[in-house]
């Protein structure tokens, strides 16, 4: 496992974006960043498309296909119809389908002038896998204009293991060799248990909040008696 595989997935965030933001602003280049997040029955990819100042222009007149300075849904829904052809996303050979999550356009003028982002959010379901080892492969071949490309994957299960991840030249192909563990006995899911939590904490506050009442209430009646 390397040094990176083993820091918190938050601080490798900041970390890799601390990296690689400079490589991603070239203004000859259309930077595209993926960012994977992966659990044991779900991939979520986050992708932040940051056109530098040169190719801006190329960028939004490829997007605003009737050229009226407006990105109508319509030429939205298109982009991101063009952009999933290029995106691919595979485990254990078997591939995955991408489903868009969220998309984020900034205006037509602002994109054009290489001033914001365009962000995209896709999720992709994972089949029932054994425990052991397993391989998932992402690939960009988005590339309209000159583009420079970063991939980088996190997760946050104690159950699945990070062994490698590498990547090709380009920075467009992310190969990432993983290990699913069983899950511990006697252990309840982060989401049920936190919803038991809950439970258990309404509960003690309702019974506080009754002798609470019973309490007032009881002074009340010894108020009430003496006068």
């Amino acid at each position: 496992m390397r040094w990176e595989d083993r820091l918190p997935g938050s601080l490798l965030f900041a970390l890799v974006l601390l990296l690689t933001a400079p490589a991603a602003a070239h203004p000859q280049h259309h930077g595209q960043s993926a960012y994977l997040t992966l659990g044991r029955d779900q991939v979520k990819l986050e992708l932040d498309m940051s056109p530098g100042t040169l190719v801006a222009g190329q960028v939004a007149r490829f997007i605003d296909a009737d050229g009226d300075q407006h990105l109508s849904e319509v030429e939205q829904r298109a982009y991101i119809d063009a952009l999933l052809e290029d995106l691919s996303l595979s485990v254990d050979g078997q591939a995955l389908t991408l489903v868009l999550a969220d998309a984020r356009f900034p205006s037509a003028s602002v994109l054009a002038a290489g001033e914001a982002q365009m962000n995209f959010t896709f999720t992709a379901r994972l089949p029932a896998l054994e425990t052991g080892q397993h391989r998932m492969v992402f690939r960009n071949d988005h590339q309209f204009v000159e583009s420079s490309y970063l991939a980088h994957v996190f997760s946050n299960e104690e159950a699945l293991v990070i062994h490698e991840q590498t990547r090709d030249a380009l920075y467009q192909q992310l190969s990432l060799e993983y290990e699913l563990e069983p899950p511990v006995p006697g252990t309840l899911p982060a989401a049920p248990y936190a919803r038991a939590g809950a439970i258990l904490l309404g509960l003690v506050l309702l019974a506080a909040l009754g002798g609470l009442v019973e309490r007032m209430s009881a002074r009340a009646r010894r108020s009430s008696s003496s006068a």
